[in-house]
């Protein structure tokens, strides 16, 4: 849920400390009574004579009246064995059952829009496991089937929620488990809270733990963090107590190495600026784009593989395309240059990949847009663009030109060095906005012309047998149609016949 839809009623909240707080009666209809899958689930372990209680986030978010939309996730905290209940309940419902982990006895039911997760409780009582959890705010619950719906809150999390602050349960929640240092900074950027300064102060002792993550994990958070759509100032942060370093080594090379002067920053910073214009610019897409708003909004949130989205993606990618530069810098005529950089990060990107294991859907896709990343800039430096030259660039950046040049926007808003100005900055950004509108134009006939003939004709037509050859005359075909020079079979079969000529 994007943080600008989200209305808060964290003010309605009456606290009383270290007591639970009875919902009030219209609170308990919105909340409980009239959502079917609550209903369903208390009438399940009431039937089992068992207790279950509703407990974390979505608790959390709908005290705040945040309500889940698209997909609804449930925690559940249950007093008796959560795996044989929770298949149980899948079979009843319909639904898939998952065994999340068979030691700690947890489980997840997916039905539907919902993803319902079932855990044993951690301690001897549902008090006891809320002290086990990571911050006050998530440790909040209320007893499905209980009349009074009371909320248990034994950490001061309804405080915390009025006063809009982070706050670990308990100094040894980070060390137990450092994933939750990245929580945090995702439930700031969701939320719009601050962590406060103790939390703070823990994360700063804790963060070399992050490493010892395994990878799926680290990047199951941190892609949490990079979906929302205002996480900036919580990345510059984490940066500043060094917790990027530990998620992405590569940086630090990048913080050593300065440009030159069309540049005012060294790599990283360039990078995090780069990453803040970016967001700032796929927030204000209905004003500098408004007719190809919902098209773009489309491509952005369109799903790159499972549960992954472009936007999270391309702000990982904004991070990682210049990390080739420490390894390309030299001087040359008085000049700074990092020649091959786009090629150099693709190990890198390699490297990322295989640690956090991103799926190569994922890698490709940060492999496609790093790679092309300059192109943009090349081609707004030609006095004139030929429709050769398009076409070459979105078949080589194939579906993901669009993300390219969204990329190429924030990086050269953040190329802010003496030599840079102001009228090279509005020709390098028209010029993108231009191919954006190009490509859905006519995505077709730029990426991708329909062939007006094939290998077959091409055999035919010249007496050759299968090789290279064939497939280099399709691609030069091709070319002549983005140019406008062919419509027709016909004058495909003549454009192969002069080609040949002309090449022997």
């Amino acid at each position: 849920m994007q943080k600008g839809r989200e209305k808060r009623r964290t003010s309605s909240i009456k606290i009383h400390k270290k007591t639970p707080r009875p919902l009030s009666r219209s609170s308990g209809k919105g909340l409980f009574l009239k959502t079917v899958m609550l209903r369903k689930i208390s009438n399940f372990f009431k039937t089992n004579n068992i207790k279950v209680w509703l407990v974390g986030g979505f608790l959390r978010d709908r005290l705040l009246g945040i309500k889940q939309t698209k997909i609804i996730d449930m925690d559940f905290a249950v007093e008796g064995n959560a795996l044989k209940l929770a298949r149980e309940f899948s079979n009843k419902i319909g639904g898939s059952f998952l065994a999340l982990d068979k030691k700690r006895g947890c489980a997840r039911v997916i039905y539907k829009n919902y993803i319902l997760d079932f855990a044993n409780l951690r301690a001897g009582s549902i008090q006891e496991d809320l002290k086990n959890r990571d911050f006050t705010i998530n440790a909040l619950a209320v007893e499905l089937g209980s009349k009074t719906k009371e909320i248990i809150d034994p950490t001061g999390g309804l405080a915390d929620l009025k006063l809009k602050r982070i706050k670990v349960v308990k100094q040894a929640a980070l060390k137990s488990d450092p994933l939750r240092i990245i929580r945090a900074f995702g439930l700031s950027s969701r939320l719009g809270f601050k962590i406060e300064k103790k939390t703070i102060s823990l994360i700063k002792q804790n963060k070399t733990k992050v490493k010892s993550v395994s990878g799926e994990r680290l990047w199951e958070e941190f892609y949490g963090l990079l979906v929302e759509p205002h996480c900036f100032k919580n990345l510059q942060l984490m940066d500043k107590l060094g917790i990027l370093d530990e998620i992405l080594p590569e940086i630090k090379l990048s913080k050593k190495t300065y440009q030159g002067a069309y540049h005012h920053l060294n790599v990283w910073r360039h990078s995090l600026l780069a990453f803040e214009e970016f967001e700032k610019l796929t927030m204000q897409l209905h004003k500098t784009l408004p007719k190809l708003h919902s098209k773009l909004k489309n491509y952005l949130n369109s799903e790159l593989s499972t549960g992954r989205k472009r936007t999270p993606l391309l702000k990982l990618a904004v991070f990682l395309h210049d990390l080739g530069k420490p390894l390309t810098k030299k001087k040359e005529d008085g000049k700074i240059k990092f020649i091959g950089h786009e090629k150099k990060v693709l190990k890198i990107i390699d490297r990322v990949s295989k640690r956090l294991k991103l799926s190569n859907a994922e890698r490709d896709f940060l492999k496609v847009v790093s790679l092309n990343h300059l192109r943009p800039g090349y081609l707004s430096d030609l006095e004139k663009i030929s429709k050769k030259a398009i076409f070459h660039f979105f078949r080589d950046t194939k579906n993901e030109g669009v993300g390219v040049l969204l990329l190429s926007i924030a990086d050269r808003c953040a190329t802010l060095g003496p030599l840079s100005t102001k009228k090279a900055l509005r020709h390098h950004n028209n010029l993108c906005i231009r191919l954006i509108k190009e490509f859905y134009k006519s995505p077709k006939k730029t990426i991708n012309p329909p062939r007006l003939v094939n290998g077959k004709d091409i055999m035919k037509h010249l007496n050759i047998k299968p090789g290279p050859l064939v497939g280099k005359i399709l691609r030069q075909i091709q070319e002549a149609q983005a140019e406008e020079k062919i419509k027709t079979k016909t004058q495909a079969l003549r454009y192969i016949k002069k080609w040949r000529v002309k090449n022997g």
